[in-house]
């Protein structure tokens, strides 16, 4: 009963968007992520005082890296005030422990192994079959409209959504289904032939990150093994695809004067400078909270425009992720961010086994966050499957 309770809830993660647009749900259905988020901090505070968990010491310097960066980010509301209320606060610090604090209690309390060993083959034939409906449904798009696309051309080709309500939510669903199929490896009959699939499916979408992810996992599969043997080539590689989509991405919102991206990208460096050292604070900018309540930095980064302007809304405000971090953490925030970063890193364990499937996802986030609250808007998510695609056996875990 526990495994197929298991596989439900992992299905549920990577085709949530489609239940959500499909279905007329009430909202505090869309609020799961949350609500688990709370579960798993409760449990992880109860396990810790009646059993005296014991916590590697790269997981406490995560955990003391965090509060440190709540710390930073509550200083900087103190000291200029610009959230307009305390619930903007509290919501944008929940939003912001979605990935990290996740990611950490599924490891600490072992939870990665359990939810991986509990994905039995009946789960991967599920996803099988879902591969198999959404690629044949794109295929038949590209020649006639069957209503699973947006009516938006990219190089001729109209842009694939399948039952997801944006191609961005298909391409990372994809891509969280690649690195399941790469983890479980040669375990998967015709493993090949469902990932040339999947890779056909993020193409579809004609989304720059998704071929971008598209060219990640070609390298990885095709030429991992030298680039483990020169670690160096691999992060400069890494660095390199990160880089140049990044800066691809931001220089086409930079040319579009006065859209929500370009002001947020400006904005964050005026935070920047003018925030020194802590930042704006939580609930301040370029998120939808910041929207929601109408943050004070908005009265000197002018972006009023997203009000008023048919089809626009506070959504546009949560559609950059770097912007994020550097306006509301600043300076000192950046720097423990950077070792957040690579402790998190370092927890993956990356081995033979969880390569491929490990720095996909790490790739991923780091190109989603140019153009997305990847972090904030998929936090949940993004901590489960990393968890489970880096989750190695305790015998084997060396940190």
């Amino acid at each position: 009963m526990k495994k197929i309770f298991i596989n439900i809830f992992i299905l549920f993660v990577l085709f949530s968007n489609i239940i959500f647009t499909q279905l007329d749900l009430p909202y505090v259905f869309q609020t799961w992520d949350v609500i688990f988020e709370l579960m798993l901090i409760l449990i992880f505070i109860l396990k810790s005082v009646k059993s005296g968990l014991h916590i590697k010491k790269i997981n406490f310097k995560c955990f003391i890296l965090i509060v440190l960066l709540i710390l930073d980010g509550l200083m900087g509301n103190l000291i200029y005030n610009y959230a307009s209320s305390y619930m903007a606060i509290f919501k944008d610090i929940l939003s912001f422990l979605k990935f990290p604090l996740i990611f950490l209690i599924l490891k600490s309390l072992n939870l990665d192994c359990y939810l991986s060993e509990n994905l039995d083959k009946n789960f991967y034939n599920v996803l099988k079959f879902i591969v198999i409906v959404i690629f044949s449904c794109g295929f038949f798009s590209l020649f006639k409209d069957i209503g699973m696309s947006l009516n938006e051309y990219r190089h001729g080709i109209r842009t694939y959504t399948f039952l997801f309500s944006h191609p961005t939510y298909m391409v990372v669903s994809m891509v969280f289904v690649l690195a399941l199929f790469e983890y479980k490896g040669n375990e998967i009959k015709n493993k090949n032939f469902y990932e040339l699939l999947i890779i056909a499916i993020i193409a579809m979408t004609m989304r720059t990150k998704g071929f971008a992810i598209i060219a990640v996992f070609i390298i990885l599969k095709y030429f991992g093994n030298i680039l483990k043997k020169h670690k160096f080539i691999s992060m400069f590689a890494a660095v390199l695809v990160v880089a140049l989509v990044g800066y691809s991405k931001v220089a086409l919102y930079m040319s579009f004067s006065s859209s929500a991206r370009e002001i947020l990208y400006r904005g964050s460096i005026t935070l920047l400078t003018k925030c020194f050292p802590f930042g704006s604070g939580f609930g301040t900018f370029a998120s939808h909270i910041s929207g929601q309540y109408m943050s004070r930095v908005y009265d000197f980064i002018n972006i009023k425009y997203v009000w008023e302007i048919a089809g626009n809304s506070i959504a546009q405000l949560g559609d950059t992720g770097f912007p994020y971090y550097v306006g509301q953490f600043g300076i000192i925030g950046i720097v423990l961010l950077f070792f957040l970063t690579k402790y998190i890193v370092k927890l993956t364990c990356i081995n033979d086994k969880n390569r491929n499937a490990t720095i996909l996802i790490l790739i991923y986030i780091l190109i989603g966050l140019t153009s997305e609250s990847t972090l904030v808007n998929l936090g949940v998510e993004l901590a489960i499957i990393l968890a489970i695609v880096s989750s190695v056996s305790e015998e084997n875990d060396k940190n």
